[in-house]
């Protein structure tokens, strides 16, 4: 004769469960995101390519963030010139993005005016679309193992240069100014960076103070390293 479960059996087995599951998600989340961040990794790598497709066209020539004068941003420049595939990789798979990859959210470009102590030359590149740009020739690079490219940026306040798709980010920003994004500690902690010879890494908070980084954008503000 067959023994049907009692009421307070099936609960315990469902606290069973619910306890195992508890216990399971953070694991799960954790693996889910250590995906993403490898990811994130491999399109950094892929949009440095585009870079140096442009490069290969360019005479060796590679350009930098632009001014607030400009419209188009960096990653819609390279997508529509055929440099890059799907404008996804623009921006981290950790970061959900609006309906507008190449305003939002997208990889932040190195800006210093530190510059000069790297590359020689200073014109434009994009005209009109972005009076006062730079680019650099890549001949002429003394330590482009040492110099970021570009990395996992994010802004503090909804307004300034980053809504217009050109996030930038600087080793001496501390939140004053103008400047309203920064580096973002976005994968548990880490920030994956692109460097100017191709290597891409993923830096602790510890490493990037090494660096230089005096802050970090996390949860949407400003935070000392």
């Amino acid at each position: 004769m067959k023994k049907s479960f009692t009421l307070i059996e099936l609960l315990v087995v469902i606290a069973i469960i619910a306890i195992l599951a508890a216990m399971l998600l953070p694991a799960l989340n954790g693996a889910r995101e250590r995906g993403r961040a490898t990811s994130c990794l491999n399109q950094q790598s892929q949009l440095h390519r585009g870079f140096l497709l442009y490069a290969e066209d360019n005479n060796q020539f590679v350009f930098t963030n632009f001014t607030t004068t400009g419209v188009v941003s960096w990653g819609k420049y390279l997508k529509e010139q055929k440099y890059i595939g799907v404008p996804g990789i623009l921006y981290c798979p950790t970061i959900k993005t609006n309906s507008d990859p190449y305003l939002q959210q997208t990889y932040g470009m190195y800006r210093t005016n530190l510059y000069n102590t790297f590359y020689n030359g200073k014109k434009t590149v994009w005209g009109t679309f972005a009076s006062g740009s730079l680019y650099y020739s890549q001949k002429k690079m003394r330590r482009p193992t040492e110099i970021f490219m570009f990395a996992d940026t994010m802004r503090i306040v909804p307004s300034g240069n980053a809504g217009k798709g050109i996030y930038v980010f600087s080793p001496g920003w501390d939140g004053s100014g103008t400047d309203t994004s920064g580096i973002t500690l976005i994968h548990t902690g880490r920030c994956n960076m692109t460097f100017f010879d191709g290597h891409v890494k993923s830096q602790s908070s510890n490493e990037l103070k090494e660096l230089g980084f005096k802050s970090a954008v996390i949860h949407g503000g400003r935070c000392e390293l």
